[in-house]
């Protein structure tokens, strides 16, 4: 399974399997900086990052209905391009939600048709892709637009419980970075939901990082 999703909000992202059947691929120099690469110097003395990053996402093949289904659903007629969200791979080779500009495909520029079933060589162009965070002090309840969290916890230990495994779509990601050397981060889950089959993980290390998803029902794993 891989955890790539797209959605019109973060908390509505959806696992692009369930959508199209197929998993896309991304090849390791198309992975998603963290911040955008090009830097400018203000007369400040600060350096501001506001370069576009433009990376496609890639299907050797899915089937034409699903294609045409997926354009409906983003694209519709009308629209060229389309802000969305997607959890994507980022340079360190994690998911990790961004909003992003996907222009909408075009047979013969975009993909190809094999025949009546299949498109192939499909290639959606995807820019200025920018990593949607939220950073928190203290005890916080996670909800389903929160993708990623960096917990701060130089000022104390800091619990984050998850919204019900139920809330989110399946297989779409959620991430927790615990920024301080200092005290604990725990993640725990909400009512009787399970994390790996337990109650909360805990994380204690500098940057250390839990990246966790729902199986739509009553659990959530690590991945």
């Amino acid at each position: 399974m891989h955890y790539f999703a797209i959605g019109t909000t973060l908390a509505n992202l959806t696992n692009l399997e369930a959508l199209t059947g197929y998993a896309p691929h991304v090849l390791p120099a198309a992975r998603i900086p963290l911040r955008p690469p090009n830097a400018r110097r203000v007369l400040s003395g600060a350096v501001v990052r506001t370069g576009a990053v433009a990376a496609p996402m890639q299907w050797d093949v899915m089937k034409l209905s699903d294609l045409r289904a997926l354009v409906t659903t983003y694209w519709g007629d009308a629209k060229d391009s389309a802000a969305l969200f997607a959890s994507w791979l980022d340079e360190t080779g994690r998911y990790s939600p961004f909003a992003v500009t996907v222009q909408r495909p075009y047979i013969g520029e975009h993909y190809q048709i094999n025949d009546s079933v299949w498109a192939k060589e499909i290639a959606l162009n995807a820019f200025d892709w920018r990593l949607q965070s939220v950073t928190k002090t203290a005890n916080y309840t996670v909800t389903t637009s929160d993708r990623l969290i960096y917990a701060n916890t130089g000022g104390g230990s800091i619990t984050l419980t998850l919204p019900a495994a139920a809330a989110p779509n399946a297989n779409t990601v959620f991430s927790f970075v615990k920024t301080s050397a200092a005290n604990t981060l725990t993640v725990q889950r909400a009512g009787t939901d399970t994390i790996d089959g337990g109650t909360s993980v805990s994380l204690t290390a500098l940057n250390a990082r839990l990246d966790v998803v729902s199986d739509g029902i009553s659990a959530w794993v690590s991945v």
